[in-house]
């Protein structure tokens, strides 16, 4: 289960994340993510990353298939705050 009350940011982006059912019929999951910045939607978790507390994320690297925590100092995205 998904933590709704902390932070998430669009990898793309850096736009910060909300969750939303989808609107769509036929989508197989309850809920997806909508980017407040540039308004993609839907973003699925791999497309998101996670706060885990106001020093640590947690972000999917395509290339390797995997999830990693980060400090957020050391992530490229630039997260809006």
């Amino acid at each position: 289960m998904i933590d709704l009350s902390k932070h998430k940011w669009h990898k793309e982006c850096g736009g910060k994340v909300v969750y939303q059912k989808p609107i769509e019929k036929g989508v197989w999951f309850e809920q997806a993510g909508l980017c407040l910045k540039c308004e993609a939607f839907p973003l699925v978790e791999e497309e998101i990353i996670f706060e885990i507390d106001q020093n640590k994320v947690e972000r999917f690297y395509e290339d390797c298939q995997e999830w990693r925590i980060l400090s957020k100092k050391t992530i490229s995205e630039k997260l809006e705050t």
